[in-house]
This record gives C-alpha cells, structure tokens and sequence, in this order.
C-alpha cells in the first residue's frame, strides 16, 4: 500500500520509513533496513523494528512483500488479540485505500417501485 500512498499525492518525497512490532518472536527484517532492532524482551513479549533510511543508503521498500516476519506470541493472539492466519493470509478485498463504490438500485426493482406496489394493494 505503500506505493499507493505515495501516488495519492501530488508531489512527495519518502526519505525514511519505520516500522515497529510487537508480540513476534524470532523476527527478521526484509527489503535491506539501514537500521535493525530485533527481539528486543520487553517485560512479557518481544519487540522489534526495522528503519529505512535514504540518507544511510537503504531504499524504502515498495513491494507487497512483508516488511518484517516472525513468529506470533501469546501476547500477540491474547493481549493484542491479534489473529495469526487473518493477519498473515490476508484475502481481498483488504485494501484500506480502496473506495467501495455505493450500491445501486434498479428504480424498477427498487424502494420507490416496493412502495408503490405496497400501495396499490392498499387501495384494494
């Protein structure tokens, strides 16, 4: 979604992204971060992040691959109710920048046309 942002503007500039999780253990950044913080225990889970600086040579990611991996803790399913296959496999539609068009309705199968037939029985 990513470059999906970046397009919904008319004139930008990314120069840094970051990303932080928490609740996955055992995770390993993709896309070459500048910058890794990885399975760092804090208190009851483990949390990691990922930086991507263009001023320290990385490029920021614009694929659909995940930007970071690892393996989902209790705390993650429990306290943060987070769902393992949902949250990995996601199906479309999922695209939060996507406009779902409104539904229409045929006017000769439509509310006016119920309602002009409830009516009609009305008057008999």
């Amino acid at each position: 979604y990513l470059n999906q942002i970046a397009t919904s503007f008319d004139n930008v500039l990314f120069e840094r992204l970051d990303f932080d999780a928490k609740g996955l253990n055992n995770a390993h950044c993709n896309a070459n971060p500048s910058k890794e913080d990885l399975n760092k225990l804090v208190v009851v889970s483990h949390s990691s992040s990922c930086v991507w600086d263009v001023h320290d040579g990385a490029t920021i990611p614009t694929t659909d691959e995940p930007l970071m991996e690892g393996d989902a803790e209790d705390y993650f399913t429990g306290y943060l109710n987070g769902t393992v296959g949902p949250f990995t496999e996601l199906n479309p539609p999922i695209n939060p920048f996507t406009v779902t068009p409104a539904p229409t309705t045929d006017p000769a199968t439509g509310a006016s046309a119920t309602a002009s037939g409830d009516q009609s029985q009305r008057g008999e």
